[in-house]
């Protein structure tokens, strides 16, 4: 990892860090802004679920409520606002770390394609015995291999991540999902 991706990811981890302990009011400027939570994913609608859970109401009667029930299982345990806020933290490290697996697995897999390609480059094709061997296109693959820690330290620097981490929105929950989805669609494994 070099300085330039450690500059990124602090920033990243310090920004959501300032905005949801130290800095209240853009905590609660963010979440009232429609560009970054919407009704699905709003932590003031999560919260009010969560009350008419605990006095054992039914959230999604009259259709206020529109989490989906393991947010509001999960959000219910976390009473306290700082360990939610430390759980929105824990949710973008987690997301972070699995694009570096992903990153991971697409080297792997240019390292793997190169070679292949290196093995059919070097070979002659012959369709007929008469005929001269055709020699195969010698050009290497024009994609240069990525840095598997510039995905996470980008995802990190990301305003709409920051901000979204900061206005408490549960997109990231849905982001995690979608992100562990990919990694194991990549590696060939089912939930």
């Amino acid at each position: 990892m070099n300085i330039r991706q450690r500059i990124l990811i602090s920033f990243g981890l310090l920004a959501r860090c300032y905005g949801l302990f130290w800095n209240l009011e853009l905590s609660h400027l963010l979440a009232n802004r429609p560009e970054i939570t919407v009704p699905t994913t709003s932590f003031k609608q999560l919260k009010e679920g969560i009350f008419l859970y605990s006095k054992g109401l039914n959230p999604y009667d009259g259709g206020i409520f529109r989490q989906s029930p393991i947010v509001l299982k999960i959000y219910s345990i976390l009473r306290i606002p700082q360990l939610s806020s430390l759980f929105m933290i824990i949710i973008d490290c987690l997301i972070a770390f699995t694009i570096y697996y992903i990153a991971i697995e697409r080297v792997e897999h240019q390292k793997r394609a190169i070679q292949k390609w290196n093995a059919v480059s070097g070979s002659f094709e012959k369709d007929n015995i008469e005929e001269e061997p055709k020699k195969v296109d010698k050009s290497v693959p024009k994609e240069k291999p990525i840095d598997p820690f510039d995905a996470p330290a980008l995802f990190f620097a990301n305003p709409y991540g920051i901000a979204t981490c900061i206005a408490k929105s549960t997109i990231g929950l849905n982001s995690l999902a979608v992100v562990l989805g990919l990694l194991f669609a990549i590696k060939g494994k089912s939930c």
